[in-house]
């Protein structure tokens, strides 16, 4: 591709008489090259030249013309999104036809959790017989697409919105999510099970990258068989670049692309001294001013079509779409917490969660907040916010939880043992590691009274103390839910900064839960006799005494009965419906109900004998 620039600064006029005789001697090799240039492969390249840039085509073995160093390129490597990457060298000048795959060094502009750089990824083309449209490679010059200016523009755009999304503060980066992610580790078994790799040693000391070089050799192997298979979310998501290389995977990838660790730019003298060769590499670009001022227009262009997280509901780390997310509605945050929540005593325990959790490490009047504060006598210790939710299965514990995030903007992290491990020596690592992304769910496994004289109580004595003390310097928001307060330890109470007790819920509550689920079908007119289904649920379902979890499977399973019977036609839901479910959650609990009186008698009967 550069034979044309060569050849037209052959031909410029100069007065200079240096120059000059330079362009005339670039002219006579120039001549002599394409004329007979004593290389087999050159000269039959020189021969059908023309025609292949004519016709946009090019052959395997020629590929390398096509490619100079410096070069935008255009492809899809992540979900069919545009990519826009530059080219910086190449591992091969001639293909070989018994090759299976011709390999280049690109660079793309990317996030690393602290700052924008060039990051290096190898591209790769399978080898081919005959001649192949230019446009029809996985990648190509850019100039070679049909709309490549509209392209430019739409990668632009996206490059600001990805620039957004990295920079945003810690409290704004929970968005909505719906689309297309890439899973690529499940993330609190990542924490539990990565001993090889040390939170506390800096991303940019060379002890991290020794210890990132090691595991991506030992991760190469997957790397290179497995395809990244992508699953459809909807849900709330954390964007947090630098957690994901923290507790996540240890490499990062773009779609399949996986970006290269282990390559340095030559730093020699003459090449930082040569300007023309910066300016083809972009090499200002890496610099602090170039990073935070006004971007070049190249700079948004060659920003990767994902962004990396942390999907909240799921419990994983993946490669999420820039132009998947969305800013969360205002209304939802309010919504949520104000109608979908319902507490027996109305809005004061709301209002106390909502304004203890909203305060929490939030600077309110500049520094003056500061001043309003309590300080332990040991540095750092106490700075948490504790919460205890208690009481039966059902009645909004989680549920509280769940909602004070969305109405705080705050993401909720559910843990329970299964995520943390139930063995001592692992428990106090992995809550660390845990506490410091962020609720966790039925605590009473780790809170249970400590005991003497008993086998497998030294275990669990351990375990008690280990969660006890990891709490005392925990410095975020956790809220324990439990139904099992009898069993807790007596030292758990002085941890806890404030509980509220959940009882069984009132007929008022479970009226109101149940137009929870049901208004928003009825606003879209999807419920037959809306009147006559409430009136039914005051005279007789109220009288079960169902719990929340109950409502909502008695309405989902409605939903999907009335879905299933809807041949054809729009789907509504009709008390019949409703009706089917409740029957048979009644029927279930009296059954459970009955078994269970049953085996604490043949209990009770065994322990008399004994």
């Amino acid at each position: 591709m550069y034979w044309d620039d060569l050849q037209a600064a052959a031909e410029e006029e100069t007065e200079e008489a240096i120059e000059k005789e330079a362009r005339g001697d670039l002219k006579l090799l120039l001549e002599t090259i394409s004329s007979g240039s004593g290389d087999a492969k050159l000269d039959k390249y020189f021969k059908s030249r023309k025609s292949n840039m004519y016709q946009k085509t090019v052959t395997y073995e020629t590929l390398w013309t096509i490619f100079p160093p410096g070069t935008l390129v255009y492809g899809r490597f992540f979900q069919g999104e545009d990519q826009m990457l530059l080219i910086y060298d190449n591992f091969r000048v001639w293909p070989r036809q018994d090759d299976d795959d011709w390999s280049l060094l690109a660079w793309t502009y990317d996030w690393d959790g602290r700052m924008f750089k060039r990051s290096p990824v190898k591209l790769s083309i399978e080898s081919f017989e005959g001649q192949k449209a230019i446009s029809s490679l996985a990648f190509f010059p850019i100039h070679f697409h049909d709309d490549s200016e509209g392209v430019k523009q739409r990668l632009i755009e996206r490059g600001r919105r990805f620039r957004h999304y990295c920079t945003t503060k810690d409290a704004d980066r929970m968005f909505d999510y719906e689309g297309q992610a890439i899973f690529e580790q499940r993330g609190f078994s990542a924490a539990q099970g990565d001993d090889d790799r040390d939170e506390d040693a800096s991303r940019s000391s060379q002890y991290y990258r020794i210890r990132r070089l090691l595991w991506n050799y030992r991760s190469a192997t997957d790397l290179s068989t497995s395809t990244p298979k992508p699953v459809n979310i909807d849900g709330r998501v954390m964007i947090d670049f630098e957690s994901y290389f923290r507790y996540g995977p240890a490499f990062a990838r773009i779609g399949t692309l996986k970006l290269e660790d282990d390559f340095d730019e030559c730093g020699c003298h003459a090449c930082r001294q040569n300007n023309p060769l910066r300016e083809k590499f972009r090499t200002r670009f890496d610099e602090e001013n170039y990073q935070r001022g006004e971007w070049h227009d190249e700079q948004h262009m060659l920003c990767p079509p994902r962004v990396l997280g942390y999907i909240l509901r799921e419990k994983q780390w993946a490669q999420l779409q820039v132009t998947s997310l969305k800013n969360i509605p205002e209304n939802d945050f309010q919504n949520s917490w104000s109608e979908r929540l319902v507490l027996k005593d109305g809005q004061l325990t709301k209002n106390i969660i909502l304004k203890l959790v909203s305060s929490h490490g939030t600077k309110l009047d500049g520094d003056k907040s500061q001043a309003l504060e309590v300080d332990d006598i040991v540095a750092n210790k106490g700075k948490g916010l504790v919460i205890l939710l208690y009481g039966p299965p059902g009645v909004g514990k989680t549920t509280t939880a769940e909602t004070v995030a969305i109405a705080t903007r705050k993401p909720l992290f559910s843990i329970s043992v299964a995520n943390v491990g139930d063995e001592a020596k692992k428990v106090e690592k992995n809550l660390a590691k845990i506490f410091s992304l962020a609720s966790s769910d039925e605590a009473d496994v780790f809170l249970e009274s400590r005991g003497q004289g008993v086998a497998n109580n030294v275990e669990r004595n351990s375990l008690v103390s280990v969660f006890l003390r990891v709490l005392e310097y925990y410095q975020g928001i956790l809220m324990l839910t439990t139904n099992q307060i009898a069993q807790f330890d007596v030292a758990i109470k002085s941890r806890i900064h404030v509980a509220f007790k959940y009882e069984e819920l009132t007929p008022e509550q479970t009226l109101a839960i149940f137009d929870g689920f049901l208004k928003p079908l009825d606003q879209k007119g999807l419920i037959l006799n809306m009147d006559s289904i409430k009136e039914w649920l005051t005279d007789d379902v109220v009288k079960m005494k169902l719990d929340g979890r109950q409502i909502r499977n008695i309405v989902t399973s409605a939903v999907g009965l009335a879905r299933a019977e809807a041949i054809g036609e729009t789907p509504k839901l009709t008390q019949k419906h409703l009706k089917v479910m409740v029957s048979n959650v009644k029927e279930f609990k009296d059954e459970f109900i009955a078994a269970f009186e049953r085996y604490k008698t043949s209990q009770s009967g065994s322990r008399a004998q004994n």
